[in-house]
C-alpha cells in the first residue's frame, strides 16, 4: 500500500520529463535505497533515452507518452524501493497530462 499520493507538475505529452521521489524523511538514520522500480500505467512509458536512477535517498524516472495517453487525465506512477535495512515501501505520484 502506498504511503501517500503526491501531485506532481503537469506533463506535456509531446515531451520527455523526469519525476522523482525524495525518501529521506521516511528512511531511518544511515539507511539507504538499494533498489528502485517504477510501475507506469497504460499511456505512459519509460523514456529509452534516459536511465532511471536512484541515490541513497532519492529515486527518479523519465517518462514519455504513448499513443494511448489521454490529455486531461491524471496518471498514477508507483515507485517501489528496497532499503539497506531490508525494508520495502511504495509511494505513488500523480501526474496530470495536459497539452501546452
Amino acid at each position: 500500500m502506498p504511503i501517500k499520493r503526491t501531485m506532481m507538475p503537469t506533463f506535456d505529452p509531446e515531451s520527455a520529463k523526469d519525476y522523482g521521489v525524495l525518501w529521506a524523511r521516511w528512511l531511518e538514520a544511515g539507511e539507504t535505497i538499494t533498489a528502485s522500480t517504477w510501475t507506469l500505467p497504460s499511456g505512459l512509458v519509460l523514456d529509452e533515452d534516459h536511465e532511471d536512477d536512484f541515490s541513497d535517498t532519492e529515486t527518479r524516472v523519465w517518462i514519455r507518452a504513448d499513443e494511448t495517453v489521454v490529455i486531461g487525465e491524471n496518471y498514477d506512477l508507483t515507485n517501489h524501493i528496497v532499503t539497506s535495512a531490508g525494508r520495502e515501501e511504495d509511494q505513488t505520484i500523480t501526474i496530470p497530462v495536459r497539452s501546452r
